[in-house]
């Protein structure tokens, strides 16, 4: 029987019919003989066996289309991506590439697209409604493009848009710009207008690839020098954009090999009181020993450190190996304190514990250690701040206000921070000459010292600038007329011979 459903109907009908045809409706007269009886039992079995193999097969065909969607479910899943429902990464790779082969050697440009605030969203509101913000870009995304992307994806939190309209470069960048304009409108989630950053990297194939992966990744080698850039929101590929990227990423390789393998050095540049004319100090100053044989000094690898979340690391230990070094100076009879840079990213509790724990670990003078932190990094939360700056207080380590007068400068707010030195920049003092910088200059040293400031002046070069310094009562100050930084197997004799010389006195 092919149709099991029409089967089972007819054979309940023909039981019905043949009780009704065959036997009365007295129980006496029309009872069945021996083989109808039988006849009719073996039917009924017949009759349940059919029914029930009705039902699994239904049963079956339920459980059949379950399955059906429910594969198509994780097929879905597995191809898009869950917050726009645009292609996931490897969805969009495979159209790119398929799109890419279609077109031959026809130009396509593939835009890689960021919200470069969007951590900061999900940070100030929550992650929800950084998801109901991607959720409004991608549709804006569509109709930006005026329905000409050949196809449109996610990676992780980029978007990818390919499209062949476009005959230039230029062209290319224009359109880039015209579709931040729309994505930038404010988005209103929940009765809140939400503002968002966009920048967008852009590759061309067939130049610089035909092949997605690489055309992908270059595409987000020019997102991400737009996201580290203040001015550029778009970004074209261009080679030597691979091979700056390909010296940084090497660099960092390095750079997270550096303190294993001992490669970091300090070094240690004179502070000089003027009103002993005795070395009173020195700062710490790091520098990178490349394995090429070449120094490496802070600018060039500090912003990279932070930029790869290493800088804590660098700062820990420059912390331990300074305290080690007054520890080593201490066993030799001289007592010289060393100041250590604090970048802002790592001035908190954590760090400042670490730096107590080392000092009660080598059994040295706090007093013998001084932490310099930026006037801005200082004033980004002065609350903050102030607790940091009292805690090392109550250690009993000094603490100075370094690059004061570069950065928004609050009197105020420098009284409340209670540090007990301010470190004027030397940019300062380049040109004493000018009437008006000496005004400058005089002003703030006067200020500091009704603030009761201890006044360091650092960049000192010439024999001019220690005599004007000497005279508006400066009392400590540092540069290359006295020495550049030098290693510590150097700094004692420097001392020995300075203090004995009794040099500019």
């Amino acid at each position: 029987m092919k149709d099991k459903g029409c089967s089972l109907n007819m054979l309940i009908l023909m039981f019905m019919a043949m009780g009704h045809t065959s036997y009365g409706a007295t129980e006496t007269t029309n009872m069945p003989k021996g083989n109808e009886l039988a006849f009719i039992m073996m039917f009924t079995i017949i009759l349940v066996i059919i029914f029930r193999m009705h039902l699994k097969i239904k049963k079956l065909k339920a459980i059949k289309l379950e399955l059906v969607d429910q594969n198509n479910i994780l097929q879905y899943m597995a191809s898009h991506d869950p917050i726009t429902h645009l292609y996931n990464r490897p969805t969009m790779v495979e159209h790119t590439q398929k799109h890419l082969l279609m077109q031959e050697n026809r130009v396509s440009y593939l835009y890689d697209i960021a919200i470069a605030n969007l951590r900061l969203i999900n940070d100030t509101y929550s992650h929800d409604i950084g998801n109901e913000v991607l959720k409004v870009v991608a549709k804006r995304l569509r109709e930006a493009f005026d329905g000409q992307l050949e196809t449109l994806g996610m990676d992780q939190m980029t978007f990818l848009a390919i499209e062949s309209n476009t005959r230039s470069k230029e062209d290319a960048i224009t359109r880039a710009y015209r579709v931040i304009e729309r994505l930038s409108e404010p988005i209103e989630v929940d009765y809140m207008e939400i503002d968002v950053l966009i920048s967008v990297g852009i590759a061309m194939a067939p130049d610089h690839s035909l092949d997605a992966k690489q055309l992908i990744k270059k595409a987000n080698m020019a997102l991400v020098e737009s996201l580290n850039s203040s001015c550029k929101s778009v970004y074209y590929y261009e080679d030597t954009l691979y091979i700056d990227v390909i010296k940084r990423i090497t660099l960092e390789k390095q750079l997270r090999r550096a303190i294993k393998l001992n490669e970091m050095v300090l070094y240690y540049q004179p502070k000089i009181n003027l009103k002993t004319m005795k070395v009173d100090g020195c700062e710490a100053l790091i520098r990178w020993n490349h394995p090429d044989g070449h120094i490496i000094y802070p600018n060039d690898f500090i912003p990279l450190a932070e930029d790869i979340g290493f800088i804590d690391d660098i700062g820990k230990w420059v912390v331990t190996e300074s305290i080690c070094q007054v520890k080593r100076w201490q066993d030799l009879g001289y007592n010289i304190r060393i100041s250590i840079n604090v970048s802002g990213k790592e001035f908190d509790d954590e760090f400042i514990e670490h730096i107590h724990q080392n000092i009660k670990i080598h059994d040295v003078d706090p007093s013998l250690l001084e932490v310099e932190i930026t006037e801005t990094a200082a004033l980004k939360d002065i609350n903050h701040s102030r607790h940091l700056v009292q805690t090392l207080h109550e250690f009993g380590i000094r603490v100075s206000l370094d690059d004061f007068g570069t950065g928004y400068s609050s009197m105020t707010y420098i009284k409340q921070l209670k540090a007990s030195k301010l470190k004027i920049d030397k940019s300062f003092i380049d040109d004493l000459d000018n009437m008006e910088q000496r005004i400058v200059i005089e002003s703030m040293i006067l200020l500091g010292k009704k603030l009761d400031y201890y006044i360091n002046i650092e960049g000192v070069e010439s024999e001019k600038q220690l005599m004007i310094l000497k005279k508006l009562g400066v009392d400590e100050v540092q540069g290359w007329l006295f020495s550049k930084a030098i290693l510590p197997e150097a700094f004692i004799d420097y001392v020995k011979v300075f203090d004995e010389n009794g040099l500019y006195s």
